[in-house]
C-alpha cells in the first residue's frame, strides 16, 4: 500500500501566493470573512466557516463533548475532499475552561493558523485555519459576525423554494473547482437534471404540487449526497449537482444511486411519480469557464432526454 504521503499533493511557496490571488476575486460575503473583528459578544458555540476552496460557504458546527476531526476521509466531522488534506488532518476539542484547541495530527502539508505551522494552538474568535486549500475561520455562535454568516449562507446563497443554493453560488463555486483543476489537477464532475413533463404536473395538478414535486427532490437529494457535494438550483426545474474531488466513474455511482432513490419516491398527496433526465460531464482540459462547463452538461442532458425519461448521458 502506498504511504500517505504519496497520495497526497505537495504543496509549496507559490501556492500561497495563488490562494491569496484567488481570494482577492471571492465574492463580497467571503472577502468581509478575512476583515478584522471587533468588540463583541463572543458566547456560544463555535463553529467553523469555509472562506475559500471547493466546500466554500459550508458552515460546520463544532462537537461540545467530543472531538471533531478534520480530514480527507468522508467519514470526518468536517470532510474535506482535497487532494492536498491527510485522511485524518487535524483535530478540535474543547477545553476545561471553555475554549477550543486545535492540534495536528501528523498532517503531510501541515496546519496553520492565521498562516503560521503549529502543532497544536488555543483557537481564538476569528483566527484563519488553512488546511490543504482550504481556509476555515473560527467563530463564535454568538456573535455578530455569526449572524452575518448565517445571513450570508442561509440567505443569500439559497433558492427560496427549495432550500438548494442558487445560480449565483453555483456559479462561484464552480469556478473555484475549475481553478483547482487546471492548477492541481483536482477532478470535479457535474450533474445537470430536470424534471420530465414538468409543464404537465403544473397543467394538471397545479403550481403548489409543482413546487411540491420540487422541494421533495431537493429533500430526497440533499439527503443521499455528501457533505461535500452542491445541489443548486439553475432555475424553473433545472438543479446542478457538484461533485468535487470526484472523478467520473465515482459521479455515475453517484447519480445511478439518485435515480434509483427517485424511482422509488412518490410526491405529494397524490402519489405523483416524478422522472428526471440528466446530464453529466467531468471538467477537463478544455473546461476554461463556467459558462462552457455548464453547456457541456446541457448537451448531454437534451441527449438523455431524446432517450427517454428517467435516463442519464455523459
Amino acid at each position: 500500500m502506498a504511504k500517505e504521503t504519496d497520495r497526497i499533493h505537495k504543496l509549496d511557496s507559490t501556492h500561497e501566493v495563488e490562494i491569496e490571488e484567488v481570494q482577492r476575486e471571492l465574492p463580497g460575503w467571503a472577502r468581509k470573512a478575512t476583515e478584522p473583528l471587533g468588540d463583541e459578544d463572543l458566547t456560544g458555540a463555535p463553529h467553523l466557516v469555509v472562506v475559500f476552496g471547493s466546500s466554500m460557504g459550508a458552515r460546520f458546527k463544532l462537537a461540545q463533548e467530543e472531538t471533531s476531526i478534520v480530514g480527507r476521509l468522508p467519514e470526518c466531522d468536517l470532510p474535506l475532499q482535497e487532494p492536498a488534506v491527510s485522511r485524518l488532518h487535524c483535530e478540535l476539542r474543547k477545553l476545561d475552561d471553555g475554549q477550543f484547541e486545535l492540534r495536528d495530527l501528523g498532517s503531510c502539508n501541515g496546519t496553520y493558523v492565521n498562516n503560521v505551522q503549529v502543532s497544536r494552538c488555543e483557537l481564538k474568535h476569528g483566527d484563519m485555519i488553512r488546511v490543504g486549500l482550504s481556509t476555515l475561520k473560527f467563530i463564535r455562535e454568538g456573535s455578530m459576525e455569526s449572524a452575518f454568516f448565517e445571513a450570508a449562507t442561509h440567505g443569500i446563497n439559497l433558492d427560496d423554494l427549495t432550500g438548494a443554493f442558487n445560480k449565483e453560488y453555483l456559479d462561484e463555486v464552480l469556478q473555484q473547482n475549475i481553478y483547482c483543476y487546471h492548477r492541481y489537477t483536482i477532478p470535479m464532475c457535474v450533474a445537470v437534471f430536470d424534471v420530465d413533463d414538468f409543464k404537465k404536473v403544473n397543467d394538471t395538478f397545479g403550481h403548489l404540487a409543482g413546487d411540491d414535486v420540487l422541494r421533495g427532490i431537493c429533500k430526497l437529494f440533499q439527503g443521499a449526497i455528501r457533505r461535500t457535494d452542491m445541489l443548486a438550483r439553475m432555475g424553473g426545474d433545472e438543479f446542478a449537482l457538484v461533485l468535487p474531488m470526484t472523478e467520473i466513474s465515482e459521479a455515475e455511482l453517484c447519480v445511478t444511486k439518485l435515480l434509483r432513490l427517485l424511482r422509488a419516491q412518490s410526491f405529494g398527496d397524490r402519489g405523483l411519480r416524478i422522472t428526471v433526465s440528466l446530464g453529466l460531464v467531468e471538467c477537463n482540459d478544455k473546461t476554461k469557464t463556467v459558462k462552457n462547463l455548464l453547456a457541456e452538461a446541457d448537451l448531454k442532458l437534451h441527449e438523455a432526454r431524446r432517450q427517454g425519461d428517467h435516463r442519464r448521458s455523459r
